[in-house]
C-alpha cells in the first residue's frame, strides 16, 4: 500500500513496482493515480530525479528507449533511506 511508503523515493519505487517496467512519465502517472497528494508535474520531477538516482545506485535496472530510460523494478532490492 502506497500509504505505508514514508518518503518520496519509497513512493516512486512503489509506483514502479506496481508497473514493474516504465518510463519516468509512466511511473509519474501511476504515482498520481496511487497518491492524490501529488500533481503530475511534481510527480514527474520526483520520478525523474529518484529513478535516475536509484539506477545509478543499481537499485533498479534501466534500458535506453530513444532519448529516455525505461526503468525496471528489481524485487530483491530494498530501498535504503535517501
Amino acid at each position: 500500500n502506497i500509504s505505508e511508503a514514508k518518503s518520496i523515493p519509497e513512493k516512486v519505487l512503489f509506483s514502479l513496482k506496481s508497473l514493474n517496467v516504465g518510463t519516468a512519465t509512466e511511473v509519474a502517472k501511476k504515482l498520481v493515480e496511487l497518491d492524490t497528494s501529488f500533481n503530475f508535474e511534481k510527480a514527474k520531477r520526483d520520478c525523474t530525479v529518484h529513478l535516475s538516482r536509484m539506477f545509478r545506485l543499481k537499485l533498479i535496472s534501466a534500458k535506453t528507449k530513444g532519448m529516455s530510460y525505461t526503468y525496471q523494478y528489481l524485487p530483491q532490492i530494498k530501498i535504503p533511506e535517501m
